[in-house]
């Protein structure tokens, strides 16, 4: 590599870190750091080409420290909030969510809604029952109610909620990102056509086992 692109290379580092600066988490700047990526990737990979085996192990060990501390720093509860407006989604509670539903259900029937982030969106958890619920339990819910058109998932769906299973389950998303009111008003609703009997936390998701009149 000559001195000239050598330059470029520092030049273009340099740049991509500085909008990093000051260390600020509410204030995380990603859009402008993106290209950062492939300088340091170019940029190693010829320091690496160049040192011997021991400077290797070094520069290897201060990269790994660094995003341990970065992920410890950041992302302890899982995705980063100005990135992502929920929290605490994570795939294993999740999926001891669906387990504590199947588990009350006692293979019969049930229906599920759920108050999602964005709103009204359910193919998450339609993907989630039909990937893991139906595999390991053999059959699926029903949707009580009717998700945003476009974004129904493949769950049948009941449209008639005096008709549906007696049992109900209403799934609630950690609220980051959803207005208060709307969270009451969706619950109000649901008081309409059945009643709550019970309430579990699965970090903050929050699962509500109900009975229809």
């Amino acid at each position: 590599m000559n001195k000239d692109r050598f330059v470029f290379l520092i030049i273009w580092l340099i740049w991509g870190l500085s909008a990093f600066l000051p260390d600020d988490p509410g204030n995380l700047r990603y859009s402008n750091a993106i290209g950062t990526s492939i300088s340091l990737v170019i940029f190693i990979s010829f320091l690496i080409s160049k040192l011997n085996w021991k400077l290797l192990i070094v520069a290897i060990a201060m990269i790994f420290i660094s995003n341990i501390n970065l992920i410890s720093k950041y992302n302890s509860k899982g995705s980063i909030l100005e990135v992502n407006p929920q929290g605490d989604m994570f795939l294993y509670k999740q999926q001891k969510a669906l387990d504590y539903m199947y588990r009350e259900a006692k293979t019969e029937d049930f229906s599920i809604n759920a108050i999602t982030v964005p709103y009204n969106i359910k193919t998450t958890w339609s993907y989630l029952f039909e990937w893991y619920g139906e595999n390991k339990y053999g059959y699926l819910p029903v949707w009580a109610g009717s998700p945003a058109k476009g974004f129904e998932g493949n769950l049948p769906e009941v449209t008639a909620r005096s008709s549906g299973p007696q049992l109900h389950f209403l799934i609630i998303e950690p609220g980051r990102g959803l207005h208060q009111g709307l969270i009451n008003k969706y619950i109000d609703e649901e008081n309409i056509f059945t009643t709550s009997v019970e309430e579990v936390k699965f970090g903050e998701i929050r699962v509500q086992k109900r009975l229809r009149y």
